[in-house]
């Protein structure tokens, strides 16, 4: 719970008296009062509550633990686990993170718990089968037409994202960390940025990529860089933090991807950039069709998408960790903010699970990614895997 809720001790908290009320947790909001007392007096909250628990219980017990899921500590399950009675249970470390649900990762596993259900009800040993993934698509989108979608803002949400909901710090919790300046020199050198070039960097954000950019590469002169869009204030933070760097001219341009396309003559730029945000355009494939009108031919597309299922929680905890270690007063002014635009950040990276859940938003496989690319008519496109350890995303190179 402490980990989830970005470092602060709800329960311990709760136990001592303190009054919190509605708060968010992994994006959804919680009466942490209520829920804290329920579990208090439920003596579910604390690891102590666990083991006591597990000297009880005699029934079989198979606990499926992610190796990679940030948010459940192994040592801890290891503990319970080793309560009372341990003949009839078993560990199971299964090569996973956080999120399953549709990816054919998590279908392996959900065939593996419905075997060991097999096991442990009948006695017998139960083969999988897997189900029909153009059935399971088809159902996944009826359920999704007869839900409502809401109304959720999405101007508001991104700007939110990419700047913070009172404008301190926002998607650099991210954009600090190894994680991120990984996939962006991945990006980078997929691009072979060449000097005298114009390159395109669709969803720029706060200019994550250009300020990598000139902290990595030397002697690059003559090269313009469109910065485009759709929050004014990531675009205004962007500037603000490249000023005039030498050799480099860069444009700062508002756009809606889906309502204007890309404002760009056909054939205008040479490299086209679009780093995390193709499951974030109403019509991808439109958009791909934007990107093979403007880029000159021979030109390099550059795209990356988080993966179906992906998961954030090692990404955020390791970034966490190395803002905490490096100090929070590289941020300045904006230093008292760093803890709250942390939690902030961590519940709106969640609320981007959740928007794919409804259909909002749409994470790749990388040979949907790789058919969406060749459909629109570029050539030599190879996709990779990035972002993270495991890789949390896929990355595209293509050329025109």
């Amino acid at each position: 719970m402490r980990t989830v809720s970005g470092g602060v001790d709800y329960l311990g908290g709760c136990a001592r008296g303190l009054e919190f009320g509605l708060q968010e947790i992994l994006g959804v909001e919680v009466d942490i009062d209520r829920a804290g007392h329920d579990s208090l007096d439920a003596r579910i909250g604390f690891v102590e509550d666990s083991r006591r628990d597990f000297e009880r219980i005699t029934t079989p017990v198979t606990w499926y633990h992610g190796r990679f899921d940030a948010w459940m500590d192994l040592d801890r399950v290891r503990d319970v686990m080793a309560q009372g009675d341990t003949s009839k249970r078993r560990l199971v470390e299964i090569p996973t993170g956080h999120q399953l649900k549709s990816s054919r990762e998590a279908l392996q596993v959900f065939q593996a718990i419905s075997c060991e259900i097999g096991r442990l009800t009948t006695g017998k040993e139960v083969g999988p089968a897997l189900p029909s993934f153009s059935a399971m698509e088809k159902q996944q989108r009826h359920e999704r037409g007869r839900l409502s979608p809401g109304e959720t803002d999405l101007r508001r949400f991104w700007h939110d994202y990419l700047v913070g909901p009172n404008e301190t710090l926002g998607i650099e919790m991210m954009t600090m960390g190894s994680h991120y300046r990984a996939l962006m020199d991945k990006q980078m050198q997929a691009l072979s940025i060449q000097p005298g070039q114009t390159v395109l960097d669709v969803g720029s954000g706060v200019s994550a990529f250009p300020e990598r950019l000139l902290s990595r590469s030397t002697g690059l002169h003559d090269l313009r860089i469109v910065e485009l869009d759709l929050v004014r204030a990531g675009l205004v933070r962007g500037r603000e933090k490249l000023g005039s760097p030498c050799g480099i001219s860069a444009d700062f341009v508002e756009s809606d991807l889906s309502a204007m396309g890309v404002p760009l003559k056909a054939a205008a730029v040479d490299r086209i950039l679009a780093s995390l945000l193709l499951s974030y355009v109403d019509d991808p494939i439109s958009l791909m069709a934007e990107f093979h009108r403007v880029l000159r031919p021979g030109g390099v597309l550059v795209l990356s998408s988080l993966k179906l299922d992906a998961d954030i929680s090692m990404i955020y905890t390791a970034g966490a960790a190395e803002i905490r270690e490096r100090g929070i007063a590289e941020f300045g002014d904006r230093a008292p903010f760093v803890e709250s635009a942390m939690r902030s950040f961590l519940n709106d990276a969640a609320r981007l699970i959740d928007l794919e859940e409804q259909g909002r938003f749409r994470f790749w496989e990388p040979q949907e990614l790789v058919r969406l690319v060749r459909t629109a008519g570029f050539k030599n496109s190879a996709c990779s895997e990035v972002f993270g350890a495991p890789p949390q995303a896929l990355m595209v190179r293509a050329t025109r």
